[in-house]
């Protein structure tokens, strides 16, 4: 079962954003993985519009801007495009584009703390955690 933050990395992983309140609780009611949320994610309109055209290793490039801000470097790129490919030829130890966000994220955030990567990460889930309870507790946002 995915957790609050685990939860806001796919959100910012996959669309760039913090999880909206009615998605975040949507998901944590669910009780799903992250695998399955990610997998999830990978078929909505939203995502579909974000992807529309791109190659498998825009698509990746575009995981990397989301997680941290930045290109991604060309070896990582390579080795996820790589993995992709596999994937996508049926070769073992392929992996689809969709985990490919939630390894990169998953990577970061084992990363030593005071790393880069992970601190931009872990910023990045504190302020959309912050955001998602701000617009859940504004009435404004709430007065349907």
């Amino acid at each position: 079962m995915a957790t609050a933050n685990e939860l806001q990395t796919l959100y910012i992983t996959y669309f760039g954003r913090p999880a909206d309140p009615e998605g975040l609780q949507y998901w944590l009611q669910n009780g799903a993985s992250q695998e399955l949320i990610a997998d999830g994610f990978s078929t909505t309109p939203e995502y579909a519009s974000t992807i529309a055209g791109n190659t498998a290793s825009q698509v990746i490039n575009s995981f990397y801007i989301n997680l941290f801000g930045r290109n991604a470097d060309e070896a990582g790129l390579a080795f996820w495009t790589a993995k992709v490919n596999d994937f996508n030829l049926g070769r073992p130890g392929g992996i689809s584009l969709q985990q490919v966000g939630r390894y990169i994220a998953d990577g970061a955030l084992v990363q030593p703390a005071g790393s880069p990567d992970r601190v931009i990460l872990e910023s990045k889930i504190a302020a959309s955690n912050q955001w998602t309870s701000t617009v859940a507790s504004n009435s404004v946002f709430n007065s349907n």
